[in-house]
């Protein structure tokens, strides 16, 4: 079995779609389209079968968020800069 990330796509099978995990599985099934090509506020990509490629098998969705930069302790951004500097 070959497997696949990709984007969700409007035409995904997503109604079986069962991780053990109500508030995920209602995330997926009922917003996760909406937030994506709508409000533009988060890209779900799906993992699925090469064989059935419509069928999710499981997903994650990149957000758009912003974390303030006095919510890191000093030490914290000091190392990020290093890092991003280089």
């Amino acid at each position: 079995m070959g497997v696949i990330i990709r984007r969700l796509q409007e035409h995904d099978v997503v109604e079986n779609f069962d991780c053990k995990d109500e508030v995920l599985n209602n995330y997926l099934k009922k917003h996760a389209w909406t937030n994506q090509q709508k409000i533009s506020i988060g890209v779900t990509y799906v993992l699925v079968d090469e064989s059935a490629p419509g069928i999710v098998l499981g997903y994650f969705t990149l957000a758009t968020s912003v974390v303030p930069r006095d919510s890191f302790q000093e030490n914290m951004y000091a190392a990020y800069l290093d890092t991003t500097l280089r």
